[in-house]
């Protein structure tokens, strides 16, 4: 399926870069998520030595996180303490095949000094190990980190080419024609799991009409731990849809209902609002207290902004 949807170009410089064996890579772009797909199939090819098998022990392995000789840092931040773990766990024979793979998502959270102590890693590399990172803001990175890898720019996917993908595959793309999303917001939107929390959060808004209704929204929050940054970030895209006009992944009556409700003043606020709640549950906060402080302060602008 990638390969319908990336340039041929990529996957050709991806060929390549198997058969060469390169000793770090990254894999960036505006779609996070893409980013990480795309590196994943890189990671299982250079198990298996095809660019797209997807079929064999080694893909599978590595499509579910359980290949034994590689090792997925997928962290927000990442500090000091995290490389040297990394550097500790590269210092370890493969166990299975000839060589490890160090897959670090989210590489533009890095901070400065983690990424010199990564520096001198990939300085002296072990012929053994290859390390494959992934980011979204490639400016993050430090120059000096950035020359030891072999890049590749993942591109945007045009949302004609997304809907017709996932028409093959059987999904009703309707409610995806009214805004600009990448493949993989629309393949898990469309599942039943997801559409669950995008309810959720409709349901959260309509029944927010006073500071007395918030412990009944976050006590009878139905989503699981696993979702609880999901439901942030479909509540930030939503403020995002109402302001741009645009419908998304939601009802029309839903944003309607939203910009009905909340001005253009109180929207902007509450995009703050919502991203520093994000930041919150990231550093581990307790995502009841999170959420009521939200649900709070969004009530409080309403009414300072009347």
């Amino acid at each position: 399926m990638l390969k319908a949807l990336i340039s041929t170009k990529t996957f050709n410089n991806l060929k390549q870069d198997i058969a060469k064996h390169s000793h770090a890579y990254l894999f960036y772009g505006e779609d996070a998520m893409l980013n990480i797909e795309l590196a994943k199939v890189f990671v299982a090819s250079i198990f298996c030595g095809k660019p797209t098998c997807g079929q064999c022990e080694a893909c599978k392995r590595t499509d579910i996180n359980k290949n034994p000789d590689m090792l997925v840092i997928d962290k927000p931040t990442l500090q000091v303490a995290d490389i040297e773990g990394i550097i500790d766990n590269v210092q370890l024979k493969p166990m299975v095949y000839g060589h490890k793979v160090i897959l670090i998502t989210n590489a533009d959270g890095i901070n400065e000094t983690a990424q010199n102590k990564l520096l001198k890693t990939l300085e002296e590399p072990n012929p053994q190990v290859i390390f494959v990172l992934t980011c979204t803001n490639i400016e993050k990175l430090l120059p000096t980190v950035r020359s030891r890898l072999s890049k590749h720019y993942i591109p945007r996917i045009d949302l004609e080419i997304v809907a017709q993908d996932l028409i093959n595959q059987g999904i009703n793309i309707d409610k995806f024609l009214h805004c600009d999303i990448t493949m993989t917001d629309a393949v898990k939107y469309s599942t039943s799991q997801d559409a669950d929390v995008l309810q959720v959060v409709e349901q959260s808004i309509y029944g927010l009409k006073s500071s007395a209704d918030i412990p009944n929204i976050v006590s009878k929050l139905r989503i699981k731990p696993e979702q609880r940054k999901q439901y942030l970030n479909l509540l930030l895209s939503a403020t995002n849809c109402t302001i741009t006009n645009q419908q998304g992944v939601f009802s029309e009556q839903f944003i309607g209902y939203m910009q009905s409700v909340f001005n253009v003043t109180v929207l902007i606020k509450m995009l703050k609002l919502i991203d520093n709640s994000i930041k919150m549950i990231e550093s581990n906060v307790n995502f009841n207290y999170v959420l009521d402080q939200l649900l709070y302060n969004i009530l409080k602008e309403k009414y300072l902004c009347k």
